[in-house]
This record gives C-alpha cells, sequence and structure tokens, in this order.
C-alpha cells in the first residue's frame, strides 16, 4: 500500500516536471524554450531536495527531541508512582500492624469478659450469674445438648446428678405467647432407674440459690429419693462453676484445657462425657466410635458381645464401669427402626 503510494506521487511528479517541455515543444513556442524551462526545472529541483533534507534534519532533531522528552516525563511519572506506591505500602503496613494490635487488645478484652461471667460464679451465686454463665458456654458451642449434667459431692458414682439448662416459661394465658415468657432455669434430677423418676425445679429472678435447693430437696423427698438429698448441698454450684470454666476454656483452645469435644456431663475433676466421648484428664478416654449400638432395629448380639475394656492402669474398676455407663446414656445407646 505504502510502496504503491510513493510511486503514483513519483510518476505524477515527473509528468509535472516533464509538462512545460511537453506543450512547448509539441504545441507551441510560447511555452518557452528548453533552455529556462530546465533552467528552472532543475533550480526546483534542487530547492526541493534542499527543503527534503532540510526537513528531514529537523524531523530527526524534533523527534529526538520528543522522544527525549516522553522518555524523561515517563521516568518522571513512574518515580513518582513508584514513590507513592512504596509511601501506600508502608501507610498499609502501618495500618495492618494497628489492626493487629487492637486485634489482639480485642481478643484480650473478650477473654477477659468471658473469664469474668464464669469466675463470678465462684464467690457470689445468683440466677442471673448461673443464667448469663450457661448463655456464655452455649454461645460458644461448649455445651453439646445446651445444657450440662454435674454432680453433688466430688462426684462419685453413688452421688446424685443435675441437669442445668436454661428454659422460659409463660407468664400469660397462651404458651406461645414471647412477651408473656420469662426466662428460667431448669434444675433436674434424674435417677436413671425407671421412667418417672424425674425431678425439675424451675428456677427464676424471683428465687434465691436457698430457696432452689430447698425446693430440690422437698421435690426429691417426695418422689422417694431422700436418700440423695443428703448429698445435696451448694457444692453443686462449685462443681458448676468448674464444669463451665473448663468448657469454656477447652473450646477457646486455652493452654492447659483437656477436654477434645463439647460437654454433656462433669462426672468430677478427671471425667468428663463429650461430644468426642469419654474423656480423662491427662489420659486417652474411649471415642464415640468405641462404644456399641445397643440395638440396631434387627438385633442386639453386637452389643451383648461387646467386651468393655479393661480399666486403665490406676483407675478403680467401680469408677471405670461408672463413667461407661454415663458415656452409653449419649454415645451410639441404638437407632431407630428404619434406620
Amino acid at each position: 500500500m505504502r510502496w504503491g503510494l510513493i510511486l503514483l506521487v513519483t510518476i505524477v511528479g515527473l509528468a509535472t516536471a516533464a509538462a512545460p517541455f511537453a506543450l512547448a515543444w509539441r504545441v507551441d513556442d510560447r511555452f518557452g524554450d528548453w533552455q529556462p524551462l530546465a533552467s528552472g526545472t532543475l533550480t526546483n529541483v534542487g530547492t526541493t531536495l534542499l527543503l527534503v533534507a532540510a526537513i528531514w534534519f529537523l524531523e530527526r532533531k524534533f523527534t529526538a527531541h520528543i522522544r527525549s522528552a516522553v522518555q524523561e516525563t515517563t521516568r518522571e511519572v513512574v518515580t513518582k508512582e513508584t514513590r507513592g506506591l512504596v509511601a501506600s505500602q508502608q501507610d498499609l503496613s502501618f495500618r495492618l500492624d494497628e489492626l493487629q494490635a487492637r486485634l489482639g487488645e480485642r481478643v484480650v478484652q473478650e477473654k477477659r469478659e468471658q473469664d469474668e461471667v464464669i469466675e463470678r460464679l465462684s464467690d457470689d451465686i445468683s440466677f442471673e450469674r448461673v443464667r448469663a454463665a450457661l448463655a456464655l458456654a452455649d454461645s460458644l458451642g461448649a455445651l453439646w445438648f445446651h445444657e450440662v449434667t454435674i454432680p453433688a459431692g466430688d462426684g462419685r458414682p453413688e452421688q446424685p446428678r443435675f441437669t442445668f439448662r436454661m428454659s422460659s416459661t409463660s407468664t400469660g394465658r397462651r404458651f406461645d405467647d414471647d412477651e408473656g415468657r420469662r426466662p428460667v432455669i431448669e434444675i433436674e434430677y434424674g435417677s436413671g432407674s425407671s421412667v418417672g423418676s424425674q425431678v425439675i425445679v424451675f428456677w427464676d429472678s424471683l428465687k434465691s440459690p436457698v430457696d432452689v435447693l430447698g425446693e430440690m430437696r422437698q421435690s426429691m423427698i417426695a418422689a422417694g429419693f431422700a436418700e440423695q438429698v443428703k448429698q445435696l448441698d451448694a457444692v453443686l454450684f462449685a462443681n458448676l462453676h468448674d464444669a463451665l470454666r473448663e468448657a469454656v476454656a477447652s473450646r477457646r483452645a486455652d493452654p492447659g484445657s483437656w477436654l477434645k469435644g463439647a460437654l454433656d456431663e462433669w462426672i468430677n475433676d478427671e471425667w468428663a462425657v463429650t461430644q468426642y466421648g469419654l474423656e480423662h484428664r491427662g489420659r486417652h478416654g474411649m471415642t464415640s466410635d468405641e462404644f456399641p449400638v445397643d440395638w440396631d432395629g434387627r438385633t442386639n448380639q453386637a452389643a451383648r458381645m461387646w467386651q468393655q475394656p479393661a480399666p486403665p492402669d490406676g483407675i478403680d474398676p467401680t469408677m471405670w464401669d461408672f463413667v461407661i455407663r454415663r458415656a452409653r446414656h449419649r454415645h451410639r445407646p441404638g437407632v431407630r427402626f428404619g434406620s
């Protein structure tokens, strides 16, 4: 395309330069003699060549100047942008450092506030404090079934056990009227000996801990659990504090915590039933899958043939049998027909 245009322009230029000679020779001598025409043509050609040379020289100088100016401008822009980028990265690094510091402060503050909620149970027991501690543990996923079972006394097998769970009760005519409901804590005692052996007391903000323990004692005596009542005392709340403290600490993976799963039952200071299975402080317990299914809808032969593991060294056989039974209340006790 470009070479064709150059050829066309060259032909037109040659034709234009030759036209005066042709007209003078072929048409009329009034167009001039060939000597003046030749002189003028050569002069014009020379002038044109000089003009082309001047333009070519000036164009190169101009192009070089423009190129230099563009390069200088580009360097300045790149330098400016680089400095801006470096400054921006420095600012970003500063902001990230500040963010990390503030995040660390937030974590420490949250942990401190959570610990305060739990530790309040160590010196002052009230409905509000117990419910706040239960709510905190439940919000962190530290309670397996949104409740926790704890023992009276030091957790020996013969001692009664009580389940604490958050609930609500209706104060109006309709049970489903949210505006007419008030928060309560359900405290349940279940002997596990037969159906209907549970005793439940509802604790609300109008009852003191003494009122609650007194009501539980009366209800248990009326249900035929007078012997178990003898072991019900204020230590129950100390055990609740210990259980919730360990459940929350283990959920946060605090140093020194030992529960692997969400807490279900605090058997004593060494044993716990959790979502993980049966756990022991400092020892391996049993995972959920290690327990047999009592009834699979067809046969329970597998459960009958299951041999309970021997107690670990240093574990009392009676206590071992007891914690296995407690764990099997939750772990693979059976599945429904058709499962």
